[in-house]
């Protein structure tokens, strides 16, 4: 089964990249363990 996507300088220039929210928990949670090392 062969799946083709077509995409559009449009489509291309309305992608958005994210980080995983699961990251971001993990970041937050180094910051408010050790707040001083975070500036």
């Amino acid at each position: 089964m062969t799946l083709a996507l077509t995409f559009t300088a449009h489509d291309i220039a309305n992608t958005r990249f994210a980080i995983s929210p699961l990251g971001e928990v993990v970041a937050s949670a180094r910051v408010v363990k050790n707040p001083s090392a975070h500036p």
